[in-house]
C-alpha cells in the first residue's frame, strides 16, 4: 500500500493564514507607534535645544547691557559708546580709538565679542543700533538696542516663551539696510509695533518682520 502524503486541511490553512496576517497587524502597528515615540522625540529636543540657546543669547544680552552701563558709570556719554572690534562691521569704527568708550574692549566695557550661536540665526552677526523706540521705556526717544538678526521661527518661539511674550507681526520697526550705531540717535524714532505683549515694557524679545525675525535687547533707555 503506498502512503499518501499530508495534506492540511482547508480549515489549517484558513488558521495559518488568520495567524500571520494577526502578526502583520501586531508588526505595522508597533512600528506606527515607534516613528509616532521618535517623531515626538526629535521635536522634544528640538525645543529642548532653542530653549537653551534662548538662554545663552539673553545671558549676552545681559552682558552687553552690563558693559554699556560700565561706560555710562564710567563717564562716557551715551553718544561716544561704541561697538568697534576686529570681527565686527567696520562701520563701527576700530576697537583702539578711544578705547575707553569700546564696549568690547578691555579698558572700556570689557565685554567678550561673541558670534551668534550656532542654529539661532543664519549666521548674521550682532548689531548696535539708535533707531527705534520701544513703548513704555524711558522717554519717547530711540533707545539704544542690541538687535540678533534673522532668527529661525524656532528660536523666535522659545525665546519668547522664556519671557512670556508673544512674538508680533508687521507692521515692523526695522527696514534694511539699518545704520550702525556710531554715536547717533535718530531724532524722529520708529516706534516698535508690540501688539498685545504680555509683560509690557518688553526690554527683550523677538518680533516678526518682512525682513526676517529679530531678536533685541534694550543696552540704554533713554
Amino acid at each position: 500500500m503506498v502512503a499518501r502524503a499530508f495534506q492540511p486541511s482547508p480549515s489549517n490553512q484558513s488558521g495559518n493564514i488568520l495567524f500571520y496576517v494577526l502578526i502583520g497587524v501586531v508588526l505595522l502597528a508597533g512600528l506606527t507607534l515607534a516613528l509616532s515615540v521618535g517623531s515626538d522625540s526629535g521635536k522634544d529636543q528640538d525645543q529642548e535645544r532653542y530653549a537653551i540657546k534662548a538662554t545663552e543669547v539673553q545671558r549676552y544680552g545681559a552682558q552687553l547691557q552690563q558693559g554699556v552701563m560700565a561706560l555710562i558709570q564710567g563717564g562716557i556719554s551715551e553718544n561716544d559708546i561704541r561697538f568697534a572690534h576686529p570681527l565686527a562691521d567696520p562701520t563701527y569704527g576700530v576697537i583702539t580709538t578711544n578705547p575707553q568708550n569700546q564696549v568690547f574692549n578691555p579698558s572700556g566695557g570689557n565685554v567678550e565679542y561673541l558670534k551668534p550661536p550656532a542654529g539661532v540665526n543664519d549666521g548674521t552677526a550682532w548689531g548696535f543700533y539708535g533707531v527705534s523706540h520701544i513703548p513704555q521705556v524711558g522717554s519717547d526717544k530711540a533707545e539704544l538696542l542690541a538687535v540678533l538678526p534673522n532668527v529661525t521661527d524656532g528660536f523666535c518661539s522659545a525665546i519668547n516663551t522664556q519671557l512670556g511674550q508673544v512674538a508680533v507681526s508687521d507692521p515692523c520697526t526695522f527696514t534694511t539696510p539699518l545704520t550702525p550705531f556710531v554715536g547717533t540717535y535718530e531724532p524722529s524714532p520708529n516706534t516698535f509695533n508690540l501688539g498685545s505683549l504680555s509683560r509690557p515694557p518688553a526690554l527683550q524679545g523677538c518680533i516678526k518682520c518682512t525682513v526676517g525675525n529679530m531678536y533685541y535687547y534694550v543696552l540704554l533707555a533713554r
